[in-house]
Order: structure tokens, then C-alpha cells, then sequence
């Protein structure tokens, strides 16, 4: 256990993509269920992963895997839970496709109400 208490979670937030590009409300239902089971199978091994490291380390590691909009759901942990610190990655989109799809890290930096660390 930590010894002043704080601890760590880890969240993983799959937005709704397709290979082909299709929007998610266009996709048949299979389609729809096998993409949901690959980013659920992809998540996980992330977890395990942290999980493993925490474990070594002696520490523990909360998860979640949420499905939908990531700077919306990111902020809205800071709703529910205590939160000090948000460490988060960051694609580094530049150009157009920044544009046209926004930066989720750049969205979480301007309203969270705690200090965000990106990595790139």
C-alpha cells in the first residue's frame, strides 16, 4: 500500500472507429460486436500489464474502460472521484486532421481543474 494514501487508476477510453471509416450508427450489428471485443481484448491487455508492474512494485492499480468520447469521460472522472493529477498521452495530430477531429489532450488541459502532464 501506498504509504500516504494516494493511489492510481487507469483509464482507457475507446472511441468508436472503424477501419473503413464507417460512423458507428452505419455499421451492422456484427461488425459493431467485433470491433467492441477487439478494444475490449486490446484494453485488457493494457490493464494486465499495469496491473503486472503495480503488482511488482507492491502498489495497486484501479481500471476502467469506458467507450465514447475521451475528454468528456476524462473529465468526468474529476466529477466522482478525488483526482490531483492527470497524466494522459497524446497523439500528436497536426494540421488537418487536428482540425477536423480536436485534440483530446488539449480539450483535458484547458478545463480540468487539476494539473495535466501529456506525453507524447
Amino acid at each position: 500500500m501506498d504509504p500516504i494514501g494516494s493511489g492510481f487508476g487507469l483509464i482507457d477510453v475507446m472511441r468508436p472507429t472503424f477501419d473503413d471509416g464507417s460512423p458507428p450508427g452505419s455499421v451492422p450489428p456484427e461488425y459493431w460486436r467485433e470491433w467492441h471485443e477487439k478494444a475490449e481484448s486490446k484494453a485488457q491487455a493494457t490493464f494486465d500489464d499495469a496491473l503486472e508492474t503495480a503488482d511488482a512494485h507492491n502498489r495497486s492499480v484501479e481500471t476502467v474502460l469506458e467507450f465514447g468520447e475521451p475528454d468528456v469521460l476524462v473529465l468526468g472522472v474529476l466529477e466522482n472521484q478525488d483526482v490531483d493529477r492527470i497524466v494522459m498521452g497524446s497523439h500528436c495530430r497536426t494540421g488537418a486532421e487536428r482540425f477536423l477531429l480536436g485534440s483530446v489532450a488539449e480539450t483535458v488541459v484547458k478545463r480540468a481543474p487539476v494539473p495535466v502532464m501529456v506525453i507524447r
